[in-house]
């Protein structure tokens, strides 16, 4: 029988609640709080199995007496069934006697009685074809009566008496039925409680199954609570630690590098071309003096050192910029890891700033060696050097415990093989002793072995309770001995560093005092800022793995301005109030996109300009702290009142340099974060402007290269994929269109995005640099007075830096108009052959209009000479046959040129029709530009400085109007009609030609500075026709042909 858990588990009971030390009240009461759930879920099972108890002895008691009730109901069952088949015997007997009574004396009437023919003449049957077994009360009396019936006209005493012994025998018939039916309910309900038996044995196995399943239960409960424990330990130390690294961790896990593509060699490449072309164009007529080509200028971002190679650390360093940018391209949320062309794009982008890194290495290499011996090149804060110092003793101490808790796994698995092999035993044998007592026939011997089973469980039960208690106190003692060791492990490192930072300083010069506290100071303003710059370039991972264009902006804005808030830079971010493009709207709204996308971009960088500015000037207060404390300290360790020695000037740049180098480093895994942003918002524009349905929901790579960049990543070393290459799954027509549009999009979308991001870049690294030297230059200028050679070294690197940027700005900007003029000249170039081709087309076809009509007079008199006598000669009738097909041919071309010529004269005159009138200026007819151009050649002073070339606009562009050829130094070129849009209606075509043979050819040397032009005869200027047009030689034409040429339109020739 059950038995109250009080029993096997009541010394768990009375063991008191283990709780640490150093616990709150608020825990101890939650555990009182459980202990008196306990104590009364135990007090009411108690109450619950003696309830049960008594009932089960109370239904054993009523099995007995059913027992007994069953045994002597099935002894009448038996009893009355031998009665019923002598009864039946009897009937049958009955049957046969009056069927051999009715055959011996009635014979006629047997039929009558027993009811058909075939019953009469069989032996064995006796009524309606069944045997004498068979029959029954009521078959004899049907029998009966009808014998009664054949017999009612005689009266006879054997027949009366033959009645009272039927009447007689179904009344025995009746009163067996009835005595049937009570004992065949008897029998039901005896069936009954053996049921009910059965249901009271199932319930004690499912009781004990459940006794069991609590048994684990509360062992589970134990073994999670001390596992709890030590997690809450474990928490608190990794609370403890993540404060310590808490930049470190957020700079390994939410950085995402931005930078965008840099054309450098294309630019190079370009500049190759443009001085090439410059050099064609003066050796066109010019002197020998001009045939000088202007060498490119250096990029400013472009550097390399006097050494060639970088050092190794440098190298491990470009190599660990490399990884941690690939690390942040593949950590970055919602662009497609697995695509080809994301890979692609991200790594061109990656060999780019690479390459701009690997520049800023070398110019950190050349300048290391001015370093002073004390500051050290190092490319992480001292205190992340320090930290890493931390987190590798940390790793140390988080082998250890992994391996400890290896160990503890070890001992979990022998005590649950331990715990499991007891369970199977108690299980084996409860179920053993039970199954005995089922087949059991006596109430005594199950009641005994239902109570040894029960006895039996509760024995193992408890050693299991005592194995857990035993093996949690071993498990608590190694813990607290594996605690106590990482803490004396702490200490002692604690103590090695504080012993080694004192060993170092008391052993420490002046000078390396001096950097130290420097460092030291520095060291604290960049962490500060590097704490703000994570918060100012954290971007929001659920608002980039979001598939919506405005909900992704949205978000990305709202984070922008948070963080903007969070570092104090409020002021400096406002986001661009234009709406965004309709849905589906595909070209129509790429401008509205890319609008937003600079906004937010120039957002993110006024932030990191504002940071900058924010660290560079508490560097310089800093620095001016540390120098006026190191100062005071060295007079008052001096005995004399000399003042002290100045070395601080070295130290204080290279501790600068070392910062900048850093800041740049950082900068541009900012910028490359703002590349991976405009792949995203560029890829989620795509799907926001393709119309809705075209667009598939599996698109999620980018578009593939472009072919130049596509080619210049294969010198880089990377094969990016061709067009077209690899398998294709069969699509149909929609979902390809749908792609084709998506790609098409993104392309556009990238181009210009990416073009506007590469400038921005550009002009903050540029800005970077001169800030840099700036900010050396007024560090030494305000702390540095006595070393003159330091601070004139400094204000010569910053005018170096301003020269070199400034100069290229402004070659780029002539540069930029020097092809826009060449590309404007090109299309004139173009327009002009194209109408001297059309001419010359018109006149080819003229003269073979008048070669056909010639032709064509000429077969026809030779025919009519053929025919003159009326008949052909035979001989000649091959010739007539060949003289009529080719007339038949030529009346065919002069009927299309015709027709060609009337159709060309109709739409010249509806395009002369339809030619709208011009807009924005005046058209300026041939006369006025040709004496504006004389008039401007004739006013634009020839002056400039003495012995120095001539400018490379005014040496390139002799041809064109001097007001954009000759411009003075510094000043910003702009086109004079600017704003102005140029109607292509409005260009004159019988203007002169800006081309490069026409003003070229004109021009000789006018001594040092100038060109002056030559006479021009007006045959040869007739002559030479449009600009940029092959010199040929006269033509000879017949006077009818001049005459052609001279009418317009020309009228069809017909023949005569």
């Amino acid at each position: 029988m059950a038995e109250s858990p009080a029993d096997g588990h009541g010394h768990n009971a009375d063991l008191p609640v283990e709780a640490p030390s150093d616990a709150p009240p608020e825990e101890e009461d939650v555990d009182s709080e459980k202990a008196n759930v306990q104590r009364q879920m135990l007090k009411r099972f108690e109450a619950l199995s003696q309830h049960f108890r008594s009932e089960m002895q109370e239904l054993f008691g009523q099995e007995t007496e059913t027992a007994k009730d069953v045994c002597r109901l099935e002894q009448l069952v038996r009893e009355m069934q031998k009665d019923l088949e002598a009864e039946r015997a009897s009937v049958g007997a009955t049957a046969s006697s009056i069927r051999q009574y009715m055959e011996t004396w009635q014979a006629s009437h047997l039929a009558t009685v027993f009811g058909s023919e075939e019953a009469c003449t069989s032996d064995r049957t006796l009524c309606e074809g069944r045997p004498a077994e068979a029959m029954c009360a009521a078959d004899l009396q049907r029998i009966v009566e009808k014998v009664l019936e054949v017999h009612a006209v005689q009266d006879r005493p054997e027949l009366e008496e033959a009645q009272r012994q039927i009447a007689a025998l179904q009344d025995q018939l009746e009163a067996g039925h009835g005595e049937m039916s009570r004992l065949r309910a008897d029998l039901a309900e005896a069936q009954k409680l053996k049921s009910e038996e059965e249901k009271q044995l199932v319930e004690f196995k499912l009781l004990r199954a459940k006794e069991n399943e609590l048994q684990s239960s509360k062992m589970e409960v134990q073994q999670l609570q001390a596992e709890l424990e030590e997690f809450r330990t474990s928490s608190r130390q990794l609370e403890m630690r993540c404060t310590q690294h808490q930049s470190t961790i957020r700079e390994k896990s939410e950085k995402i590098i931005a930078l965008v593509k840099q054309l450098d060699q294309e630019v190079e490449q370009v500049r190759l071309l443009s001085d090439e072309n410059n050099t064609l164009r003066l050796e066109l007529g010019r002197d020998a003096e001009y045939l000088k080509v202007v060498s490119a200028s250096a990029d400013p971002l472009s550097y390399k050192s006097a050494a060639g190679a970088l050092a190794e650390d440098l190298l491990n360093e470009e190599q660990q910029f490399r990884e941690d940018l690939r690390s942040l391209s593949a950590k970055c949320p919602g662009l497609p890891k697995a695509g080809d062309h994301y890979n692609h794009w991200c790594e061109l982008q990656i060999s780019r700033v690479s390459d701009l890194h690997r520049s800023f290495l070398h110019r950190l290499q050349d300048h290391r060696s001015d370093f002073p011996e004390d500051v050290k090149v190092e490319f992480s804060t001292p205190t992340e050097e320090a930290q890493k110092g931390w987190m590798q003793q940390e790793a140390v101490m988080t082998k250890a415990g992994v391996e400890f808790q290896e160990a503890e796994q070890e001992h979990n698995r022998r005590w649950e093989e331990h715990r499991l092999k007891l369970t199977f035993e108690r299980d084996s044998k409860v179920k053993q002793l039970l199954d005995q007592a089922e087949r059991s026939q006596s109430k005594a011997e199950k009641q005994l072995l239902m109570q040894q089973a029960k006895l039996y469980g509760q024995r193992i039960d408890a050693q299991l309770d005592r194995a857990w208690e035993d093996q949690r106190q071993e498990r608590e003692t190694r813990w607290s001995l594996h605690q106590q060791q990482k803490q004396e492990l702490r200490q002692k490192i604690k103590e090695e560093s504080l012993a080694m930072a004192q060993r170092a300083e008391d052993q420490a010069s002046a000078s390396s005092r001096f950097t130290e506290a420097a460092s030291n100071k520095l060291a604290a303003v960049e962490d500060a800022w590097l704490r703000n710059a994570e918060r100012a370039g954290s971007v929001s991972a659920p608002a980039m793995k979001s598939r919506d264009f405005e909900s992704c902006l949205r978000a990305l804005q709202t984070s922008v301005t948070a963080a903007a808030d969070s570092v104090g830079c409020t002021g400096c971010v406002n986001f661009a109030t234009s709406q965004l493009p309709a849905r589906g709207s595909q070209y129509t709204g790429v401008g509205l996109m890319i609008d937003q996308v600079e906004s937010l971009l120039t957002n993110r960088m006024e932030m990191r300009t504002k940071l900058r500015k924010e660290l560079e000037d508490q560097s310089r207060q800093q620095l001016r702290n540390c120098v006026e404390k190191f100062v005071q300290r060295e007079g008052v360790e001096r005995d004399n009142e000399e003042l002290p020695e100045s070395h601080q000037a070295a130290s204080i740049v290279g501790l600068l340099r070392m910062r900048q180098h850093r800041h740049v480093s950082d900068a541009m895994r900012r910028q490359f974060q703002d590349y991976l942003l405009v792949l995203r918002l560029c890829s989620l524009g795509a799907l926001w402007l393709s119309p809705s349905g075209s667009s598939q929901d599996g698109v999620e790579d980018l578009p593939p290269l472009p072919a130049e960049l596509a080619a210049h990543a294969e010198t880089e070393g990377s094969s990016p994929p061709r067009n077209g290459s690899g398998p294709q799954a069969d699509v149909d027509d929609a979902a390809f269109e749908g792609n084709f549009l998506y790609r098409t999009l993104c392309q556009n979308l990238l181009e210009r995005a990416l073009k506007l991001l590469s400038e921005m870049q550009r002009d903050e690294l540029l800005a970077l640099k001169r800030a840099y030297a700036a900010e050396q230059r007024l560090a030494l200028q305000h702390l540095c007075q006595l070393e003159t050679e330091m601070v004139e070294k400094a204000v010569q690197q910053d005018l170096q830096e301003y020269e070199v940027q400034i100069a290229s700005r402004l070659l780029s900007d002539s540069e930029r108009q020097i092809s826009e003029e060449h590309q404007r000249q090109a299309s004139r170039v173009s327009q002009d052959v194209a109408v001297e081709l059309a001419k010359y087309k018109l006149h080819v076809a003229e003269e073979d209009q008048a070669m056909v009509q010639d032709r064509q007079k000429w077969v026809m008199n030779r025919i009519v000479c053929l025919q003159a006598n009326g008949t052909v000669n035979p001989n000649d009738r091959a010739l007539l046959l060949r003289l009529r097909a080719e007339l038949h041919a030529c009346d065919t071309k002069i009927d299309e040129f015709n027709a060609n010529t009337m159709v060309q004269a109709d739409l010249e005159r509806e395009a002369v029709r339809s030619r709208p009138p011009s807009t924005g200026r005046r058209r300026r007819s041939s006369d006025e530009l040709t004496a504006a151009e004389v008039s401007d050649r004739q006013n634009v002073p020839t002056q400039g400085l003495p012995d120095e070339p001539l400018p490379l606009g005014l040496a390139t562009l002799g041809g064109l109007r001097p007001n954009r050829a000759a411009m003075t130094f510094g000043q910003r070129c702009e086109s004079p009609d600017f704003g102005v849009k140029t109607d292509p209606t409005d260009w004159s075509f019988t203007a002169p030609r800006h081309g490069m043979h026409g003003n070229l050819g004109r021009l000789k040397p006018k001594g040092n500075y100038g060109a002056q032009d030559l006479p021009l005869p007006k045959q040869q200027a007739v002559e030479m026709g449009p600009a940029g047009s092959p010199p040929r030689p006269p033509m000879k034409l017949s006077p009818a042909t001049r005459n052609r040429c001279a009418r317009l339109p020309p009228v069809p020739l017909t023949a005569r």
